[in-house]
């Protein structure tokens, strides 16, 4: 068996060339093309040290609705109102479809109060200016005869109840709408090159859009591909993104488009201090399988990402930064949940800060892989350490 690893494994991780080899060691011997996103377990693990975990946290962890119920988005409501969209398989067109609930006790029990009629994937909910809720979402009608182009935009004026749609023109969908501090909304896609980074902004809460074309600090390898980005404004007028990064030595022709995800990809930051005309060299922030990063500033001024591992132990997770970005406590990760992997993908979390200051996040898990539906939809109240 060669013990080494070819251009379509995925990177192995570790801090020093001895380390990354014994990592890449352990991922050899996989056919690639056949697993799921290219997912082993081990990929992007430095598995050349140990952890100790630490189980001292409480937390309040609740299930959203049924089984089958898979990545969901938030947002609170001026009057504390949780409102959750999350997607599940419809028996009657296999398609998936967009549900709400909302909780009125912190996420402690969830009411489905609207089935959509939107065939979506990866949502995400802002609370808009104006009082309305905006969701944005991938479409998920992937069906030879669709017509379904661009990203899915609606507009709900009563609490998710019921929703105004219209579609724009990027094909990417972005991780996150950012409201910004002049109540205008805000999100990110990638453009036709990887230097480049759009900006969409509403003036009117979200009912039409106008875009702007960033450069990104990039002249690595040009077929680098970007994808899912989260943005946030920081405190000091600053934009911080988050993107998902496939990594350019995997997007190799010959290696199956299926597997080109998870175990090929890692989290990247950029940061913009002109709103959006340029855009810092991109720097790590995850490790290799770890993606889906959500951004969120503190009302301590501290920042927080969560994300998902795509390896070994699966679950969302969550790091923390205590100078705006910079450098991140991550040999302390937080893992909010555990996840199996097969036959579903988990993950796609999302952190909402309380009056009280807890954190609630809403995630995908996989908790019944022998006994489909496998995904279920949960949220975890938790609180960060000192």
């Amino acid at each position: 068996m060669n013990t080494h690893s070819t251009p379509h494994d995925p990177a192995p991780g570790g801090p020093t060339d001895l380390d990354r080899q014994r990592n890449a060691d352990l991922l050899t011997g996989y056919d690639y093309n056949k697993t799921p996103g290219g997912i082993t377990g081990y990929a992007g693990q430095d598995l050349q040290r140990i952890a100790r975990l630490d189980l001292t946290h409480h937390a309040v962890r609740t299930r959203v609705g049924p089984p089958g119920n898979y990545k969901a988005a938030m947002t609170c409501l001026d009057d504390d109102t949780l409102v959750l969209a999350v997607c599940r398989q419809d028996p009657d067109d296999d398609l998936f479809k967009l549900f709400i609930y909302e909780s009125n006790d912190r996420g402690l029990i969830w009411q489905q109060i609207a089935a959509t009629n939107l065939a979506a994937k990866e949502p995400s909910l802002t609370r808009t200016a104006d009082g309305a809720i905006l969701l944005t979402a991938q479409h998920a009608d992937f069906r030879p005869d669709s017509q379904n182009v661009g990203v899915i935009i609606a507009r709900s004026t009563d609490a998710g109840r019921t929703w105004t749609r219209a579609d724009i023109p990027p094909s990417q969908y972005p991780k996150n709408v950012c409201l910004d501090h002049d109540s205008s909304l805000l999100f990110l896609t990638v453009g036709p090159s990887p230097d480049q980074i759009i900006l969409h902004r509403s003036t009117d809460h979200g009912q039409t859009w106008t875009q702007s074309t960033g450069h990104l600090d990039w002249d690595r390898d040009r077929r680098a591909k970007f994808a899912e980005i989260a943005i946030l404004r920081l405190a000091d007028r600053r934009l911080l993104a988050a993107l998902r990064h496939y990594l350019p030595a995997h997007l190799n022709e010959d290696l199956n488009p299926t597997v080109r995800g998870h175990a090929f990809a890692d989290t990247v930051l950029t940061e913009s201090a002109d709103n959006g005309a340029t855009w810092s060299r991109p720097r790590p922030l995850t490790g290799i399988g770890e993606v889906h990063t959500d951004l969120l500033q503190l009302t301590d001024g501290r920042l927080l990402a969560t994300y998902v591992n795509y390896h070994l132990p699966f679950g969302a997770c969550a790091v923390v930064s205590n100078d705006n970005g910079d450098t991140w406590d991550t040999d302390h990760p937080y893992q909010l949940s555990c996840s199996s992997f097969w036959p579903a993908n988990n993950g796609w979390p999302v952190t909402l800060q309380l009056e009280d200051q807890s954190l609630l996040t809403c995630y995908a898990a996989n908790a019944y892989p022998n006994d489909p539906p496998a995904a279920v939809c949960e949220v975890v109240r938790w609180n960060l350490a000192p």
